[in-house]
């Protein structure tokens, strides 16, 4: 079977730094997958590269066999790889349901698709409450939730989840984690960028870990956290 994503040898470089170098991988068909590392280690830059926010400088990114890196944004959100961004990104000025409605129309809805996803996702969310409340009313971590159901209008092949978790309540973290367990379970792919190290195991089967823009360690999550050369990156290497 055809990986669901397939990244070969994908670099990237600002000015001198080389931010990912020569970075493969692939993700199946409904699997979950952790992405870890420290700080700089080129987390977010591979993700940006495979949602379109920048172009690779070398390698090639497959989305269910057809290549889609530096295509636009747009282009690959509307072929099924969406993007949450560490910094949570809404329209504050718009109501909690119009911003569900213009996610909705962006990615093709029609107006009554549009409004029955909505009225799903505030739900799932726990947001139905703050249906006609202004985004920027909202706190920072039920505006993650706005984002993150924004994102879930059209279900996506892939999600690329950037620190999900972190800065919000307990209780909003928890709501994430149970809908992407219960939708992974139905077959929903995600990677997920988190420095939440019990949230990874506990949804992660498989983690890749990363290390100066490259490939440190991939496998079957305790394996990974374990590895001394993981270990090493994370804490130096007076612990390895």
């Amino acid at each position: 079977m055809t990986a669901l994503v397939d990244v070969t040898g994908v670099t990237k470089r600002f000015g001198s730094l080389l931010a990912v170098d020569n970075v493969s991988f692939s993700i199946a068909h409904g699997e979950l997958v952790g992405f870890l590392g420290p700080n700089g280690s080129g987390k977010t830059t591979i993700l940006n590269i495979m949602s379109g926010q920048l172009k690779p400088d070398a390698g090639s990114i497959a989305l269910d066999g057809v290549a889609v890196a530096g295509r636009s944004a747009d282009a690959i959100a509307r072929a099924g790889m969406i993007r949450m961004f560490q910094l949570t990104r809404v329209f504050p000025n718009m109501t909690v349901f119009e911003n569900l409605m213009t996610a909705g129309f962006a990615v093709g809805l029609d107006r009554k698709s549009a409004l029955l996803r909505a009225d799903e996702l505030l739900a799932d969310m726990t947001l139905d409450g703050h249906r006609d409340e202004f985004a920027s009313d909202l706190s920072g971590g039920q505006q993650k939730l706005l984002e993150f159901a924004s994102c879930f209008m059209r279900t996506p092949k892939i999600a690329l989840l950037d620190e999900p978790f972190a800065a919000i309540h307990p209780t909003m973290r928890q709501t994430l984690a149970d809908y992407i367990r219960r939708t992974n379970a139905a077959g929903q792919a995600y990677i997920i960028v988190s420095h939440d190290m019990p949230i990874v195991i506990d949804l992660c089967r498989r983690t890749i870990c990363l290390a100066a823009g490259s490939v440190l360690a991939d496998g079957p999550t305790e394996r990974v956290l374990r590895e001394p050369a993981v270990i090493e990156a994370y804490l130096g290497p007076n612990h390895a």
